[in-house]
């Protein structure tokens, strides 16, 4: 029995629908812009608590997107008191 030839050209590697790992990178972008974090509301509140949700996905993102030192300045920055109020 005689197997018909590939329509599937063998020396081109597949890829998915959503791309190449290197375009999926340069696709994407921030919605922030490191230079100018989020504002977080003072004094805080724990009704309000959602309104920390910006600064907390700044933080994240600026975190995995290798700007480590900068997450953790922007959280020091945001969060002066520090569990000043929580009994360790």
């Amino acid at each position: 029995m005689v197997t018909p030839p590939s329509t599937v050209d063998e020396a081109t590697p597949a890829t998915s629908a959503m791309g190449s790992p290197t375009t999926d990178l340069l696709s994407w972008k921030s919605i922030y812009d490191l230079s100018s974090p989020p504002d977080v509301a003072r004094p805080y509140e724990p009704e309000e608590a959602l309104e920390d949700i910006p600064g907390v996905c700044y933080a994240l993102e600026t975190f995995l997107s290798s700007h480590m030192l900068e997450s953790e300045e922007y959280c020091h920055e945001a969060d002066e008191v520090k569990c000043a109020n929580l009994s360790i």
